[in-house]
């Protein structure tokens, strides 16, 4: 579990802060999302004997690869025509659309995380990571509405707020994996508290 929630952390953090080299980005984002999707086949495969249900690190998995294929693409085109293909017309809504598979994907990541912490009676945990869950889309709902709305009315103010806050709520999402990320190195199934935890999860990587 440890090995997935890492990949996961590093993954958001390159495609937030991007590394350059002049107009040469080091880790384009197709490349954290891939990273992304590897972190969460780390979790489904550490939970694939166990009756906790993998359901949104799968439809996370899913609205990944969708977001690989239009960073690869978006990457593609940059390189083809020197990023002059964003101003076309069209591409109006292409940012939208990432800024939308971001906030579904994350959105799966912490719903699974909370239902295992669920399932495994990890109950502070449990509450923590619902918490957690709403406080994020409290910060990046409003700021994907704002950050729509500075696109399309060229409005340089609501752009600001909005990447503002878009931000917070990267950095606070980054703070909470790499907790979640801890707890796991801290083995915590090795003295169950509550015996289902031995029938439900089989083990931990």
């Amino acid at each position: 579990m440890e090995r997935g929630y890492k990949k996961i952390f590093w993954a958001l953090f390159f495609v937030t802060f991007h590394l350059n080299i002049g107009s040469l980005q080091l880790l384009p984002p197709f490349m954290g999302w891939l990273i992304l999707l590897s972190g969460l086949q780390e979790l489904t495969s550490a939970l694939q004997n166990s009756s906790i249900s993998t359901a949104s690190f799968e439809r996370g998995r899913t609205s990944g690869r969708i977001l690989v294929g239009l960073t690869l693409l978006g990457t593609l085109g940059s390189l083809g025509t020197g990023g002059d293909w964003m101003e076309a017309p069209v591409m109006t809504f292409y940012p939208i659309i990432i800024i939308g598979l971001e906030i579904i994907t994350f959105f799966y990541i912490l719903e699974g995380t909370h239902e295992i912490f669920s399932a495994l009676g990890f109950n502070e945990r449990k509450e923590e990571s619902e918490g957690k869950l709403r406080t994020y889309l409290l910060m990046v709902i409003p700021s994907g509405v704002l950050l729509t709305f500075a696109l399309f009315f060229n409005h340089s103010f609501s752009m600001v707020i909005g990447v503002l806050l878009g931000l917070i709520a990267v950095i606070y999402l980054l703070v909470f994996i790499h907790q979640v990320k801890k707890f796991w190195m801290e083995n915590p199934l090795e003295n169950p508290v509550l015996e289902k935890r031995e029938t439900l999860f089989s083990g931990t990587e």
